[in-house]
């Protein structure tokens, strides 16, 4: 095992290094595969780590059953010395009998225990495969109230990680990146899509640096081309798709899709602990160098481990949410975060202050959002031609694509609100 799975293992890892979105020594073409393969590297030090953790469950079971073992060995003995007084004709005519009927019974038993483990197993393994496969057949609020959960987790977790980066806010170095915002285009651009201008990250600092979070894991995470790779990637695997939906009912399909998601995602799997934690170790960094002209580098030594946490949580209730976005077919999921100017619309929008506390707006008046905190999930009904050959998958993409967003004027009035509403600051009003 490397280094670092050994790091990994043991709760450590390398203290966070601030690195400049200018400081790129490889040419622009190749940083894509070098992410790729350092995403890699990651992710087989997670396997391994899996690995031993999977090792040493199996050696606690091997010795588990080798105490059942023993416990069966000493009944088999006991079982033969009966056999052996039975056969030397040392037991009377009746004890005979009682013991052949005692044998009887206990044979009978197991078989039946065993027969009813069996039973429990299919009976189980079918309720779990039904329950994911059907979940398309729930009303829409029950899969509104399980996106609302996850969305909510998700909240919780930016707003640890964004309280925890605002204290290394130096007031300074964003005075200068107002004045020469070139000198970090990447960062001014997310700034201005989620905040509109760089000043109030002064005037609300919290929220808009939990905004700022929320827009980077809406864009890394959300719409990551990473997703597309792992649903489409393998020759056998498409072959299997294609089967399945050919010979299945429409919806099968999908469903089994989230049954293998649910799966994927449960405790020890290589998907959640190898596959999941390279990615959200990859955005981690990407977002602090992004975030690396406005903070302090003494104060994010100060909140080292505290920050990693923070934003490892954040980032793995944003992959695990993603994950189990598997929309019906016909229809495609939007996570929208508001931008600043855009009129507030209660049926999708809940306004709050600063300090965190709900402000009631009174219906028909007007008002302008001044940022989005945390946004909403939509899901929208596309048409399927399927004659095209650019036909919509809802599993591959289950998410509608950068121009079909950009393509759609009010896209809020056109969809249905499958999560809680996004939580938005206004601006004050004009006298």
């Amino acid at each position: 095992m490397s280094e670092n799975a050994t790091l990994a293992k043991n709760g450590k890892g390398s203290p966070l290094v601030l690195i400049s979105a200018r400081d790129k020594t490889a040419p622009e073409e190749d940083g894509d595969n070098m992410k790729q393969i350092q995403r890699l590297k990651r992710e087989i030090d997670l396997l391994g780590i899996h690995h031993i953790t999977k090792t040493s469950t199996l050696e606690q079971e091997i010795r588990y059953l080798q105490e059942e073992n023993f416990e069966l060995s000493r009944n088999l003995h006991w079982y033969k010395t009966q056999y052996d007084a039975k056969e030397s004709g040392s037991f009377a005519p009746d004890e005979i009998e009682e013991l052949n009927a005692e044998l009887e019974r206990r044979n009978i038993e197991i078989e039946e225990k065993i027969r009813q483990n069996s039973s429990l197993e299919e009976q189980l393994n079918t309720a779990e495969g039904l329950s994911a496969v059907l979940r398309d057949s729930q009303p829409g609020n029950q899969v509104s109230m399980m996106f609302s959960k996850d969305l909510t987790r998700l909240e919780t977790a930016i707003s640890q990680a964004a309280l925890l980066l605002f204290q290394c806010l130096s007031d300074q170095q964003l005075l200068k990146l107002g004045k020469k915002p070139r000198k970090a285009p990447e960062l001014h651009e997310l700034i201005k899509s989620s905040l509109g201008k760089i000043g109030v990250l002064l005037s609300d600092s919290k929220f808009a640096f939990s905004a700022l979070v929320f827009g980077f894991i809406r864009e890394r995470v959300f719409y990551s081309s990473s997703w597309t790779t792992l649903q489409v990637e393998g020759h056998m695997l498409r072959g299997y798709k294609a089967a399945i939906q050919r010979v299945t009912p429409a919806g099968t399909l999908e469903g089994f899709h989230r049954a293998a998601v649910e799966l994927m995602l449960e405790e020890n799997h290589p998907f959640r602990d190898c596959w999941v934690q390279s990615h959200v170790e990859e955005v981690q960094c990407e977002l602090l160098a992004l975030l690396s002209p406005l903070l302090e580098a003494p104060k994010l030594e100060d909140f080292d481990r505290d920050i990693r946490n923070a934003l490892r949580r954040a980032f793995t209730n944003a992959f695990h949410f993603r994950a189990r976005c598997v929309p019906p077919r016909g229809t495609r999921y939007n996570l929208m975060q508001p931008s600043p100017g855009d009129i507030f619309d209660p049926e999708y929008m809940e306004a709050q202050r600063p300090d965190g506390s709900k402000i009631s707006v009174p219906c028909g008046e007007r008002h302008l959002v001044k940022f989005c905190v945390i946004g909403c999930l939509i899901s929208h009904v596309v048409k399927e031609d399927p004659l095209s050959g650019d036909t919509f998958n809802a599993i591959d993409q289950p998410f509608l694509s950068v121009t079909q967003r950009d393509g759609i004027t009010e896209i809020m009035a056109r969809g249905c609100l499958r999560s809680g509403k996004a939580i938005v600051i206004l601006e004050e009003p004009q006298p």
